[in-house]
């Protein structure tokens, strides 16, 4: 037998590093990419013109916040990614007729890889307030959001490829201060544990219908949700109302909050829409018909989806209070306001 340090070179054992410790990728290798994330998203939307009309001009700052988990999975040439973002970016904006300042942010409060594949939800917010203030929102509504949508959809394609210089081969090119490295065989068993949380903790969704019939003219209800006027006159309390493709809606002092997605004069509306009161993220979609199949009488169907089944604060009888509201503070104050009852 060998003495101590004297056997055959051969067959010594010597530390290979990395590379002795997971050879060829064999185990999963898991990366915070969070940091990365940070960085790229300050890279992305810095100094980029969100709206510039002729009318106003809007631009980021510079100041991008994102929390959240990022995670990046890497086995022999999979790349699976895992990711749950807040991200909130300020802007400023100038009008140009006279040169007022104005400041705001907007926010993605929820970029997840379950929604990989649909733009997010992004919230504008003006810090000043008054009916100018809410006409240089509504602009970034409908010209900047679509500047975020596609600075998220390159972000979330980079990041699906594996973010910090992990490409979709597998390989390795470069990996960015801060990330932390952890190997584990046990793979398959965290994988079930995380899905298993993540299903608990997902929020269900539902729907409500509601039919109604009014003595008016489809043009009388139509302007009942689209003529800002008539919104405050049967609701009693503050509303901006932007009736285009992308306009903004605000009713009951901010409690109700969405976006135009689609509009038919006369015939059809439709919408994003939530409670403020909704988790971060929430977001339904309504869309209301109506049918004048007599003159002077009308049927208004509204169908809404994609209601959460609890609020942020923990209530489980949204769908109710949804549907409730629709019947109590909108579309019977219509009838009792205007007299268009039946």
């Amino acid at each position: 037998m060998a003495k101590w340090g004297e056997g055959d070179e051969r067959w010594k054992v010597t530390d290979l590093g990395e590379q002795g410790r997971n050879v060829n990728s064999w185990h999963w290798e898991e990366s915070n990419v969070l940091p990365w994330c940070q960085s790229r998203l300050k890279e992305l939307f810095k100094d980029v013109t969100l709206v510039d009309d002729g009318k106003v001009r809007v631009v980021t700052n510079g100041k991008v916040k994102v929390t959240g988990d990022a995670i990046i999975n890497r086995r022999k040439g999979k790349v699976i990614p895992a990711y749950e973002l807040d991200v909130t970016v300020d802007w400023k904006g100038t009008t140009l007729e006279d040169g007022e300042p104005w400041s705001g942010e907007l926010q993605a409060p929820y970029i997840s890889e379950e929604n990989h594949d649909e733009d997010p939800e992004v919230q504008i917010r003006v810090k000043e307030s008054g009916a100018e203030a809410e006409k240089v929102r509504s602009a970034v509504v409908q010209h900047g959001r679509k500047v975020a949508h596609r600075i998220f959809r390159d972000f979330v394609d980079e990041l699906r490829k594996g973010g910090p210089g992990l490409s979709g081969d597998g390989s390795e090119e470069s990996v960015s201060k801060g990330m932390e490295k952890k190997n584990s065989e046990d793979w398959s068993e965290k994988t079930k544990k995380a899905a298993l949380e993540k299903s608990k903790s997902r929020v269900e969704k539902k729907s409500v219908e509601i039919v109604e019939h009014y003595y008016a003219s489809a043009k009388d209800i139509y302007e009942c949700f689209t003529n800002e006027d008539k919104v405050k006159a049967f609701t009693g309390s503050s509303a901006s109302i932007n009736a285009t493709p992308g306009g903004s809606l605000v009713m009951f002092g901010g409690s109700i909050e969405g976006t135009f997605t689609a509009l038919k004069p006369h015939s059809e509306l439709e919408m994003d829409w939530r409670f403020s009161s909704w988790p971060d993220g929430s977001l339904s979609k309504v869309k209301i018909t109506l049918d004048e199949a007599e003159k002077g009488s009308v049927t208004l169907t509204l169908k809404q989806t994609g209601i959460p089944d609890t609020d942020r604060f923990g209530n489980h009888d949204v769908v109710n209070m949804t549907q409730a509201g629709w019947k109590q503070q909108v579309l019977s104050r219509m009838k009792q306001v205007f007299g268009y009852g039946m």
